[in-house]
C-alpha cells in the first residue's frame, strides 16, 4: 500500500524584464501551459520592480513585490473527506508589469504530484 506520493518539479519557466510590458505577457512563449495538475506553483520575482500575475490574461490576479516570491501551496489546506485542490494541467499564468523592469527575470516553478 502506498502512502506517500512522490513531488516532482517540471522544468522553470522565465520571462525576462525586456519581455514584461503594459500589457499581459505568457510566462513562458515556449512551454506557456503547465504540464501536470500542480500541487504548488513558486512565482521568484528577481526584477526590480512589483509585477501583476494572472491567471486569465485579462484580470489582475496577484502583485508580486520586486525581489520578492509567492508560493502558491495549494494542497496545504485538504479538505480531509477525499478532496484536494489542484490547478489543472494545461494552466497558463501571465505577467505584466506595475512598474518598468529594468533588470532581472520572472521565474516560474510547478511541483505536482507522481505515482
Amino acid at each position: 500500500m502506498q502512502t506517500a506520493i512522490r513531488l516532482e518539479i517540471e522544468p522553470v519557466r522565465e520571462v525576462g524584464f525586456a519581455a514584461i510590458g503594459v500589457g499581459y505577457t505568457s510566462i513562458s512563449v515556449a512551454r506557456p501551459s503547465i504540464d501536470h495538475s500542480a500541487r504548488m506553483i513558486l512565482f521568484q520575482n528577481f526584477t526590480n520592480a512589483d509585477l501583476w500575475i494572472s491567471k486569465d490574461g485579462v484580470n489582475n490576479h496577484i502583485p508580486l513585490g520586486s525581489r520578492s516570491f509567492i508560493l502558491l501551496d495549494i494542497m496545504a489546506n485538504q479538505t480531509g473527506q477525499g478532496m484536494s485542490f489542484y490547478i489543472a494541467k494545461g494552466s497558463r499564468f501571465w505577467v505584466k508589469q506595475l512598474e518598468v523592469p529594468t533588470s532581472g527575470s520572472l521565474y516560474m516553478t510547478v511541483f505536482y504530484g507522481a505515482e
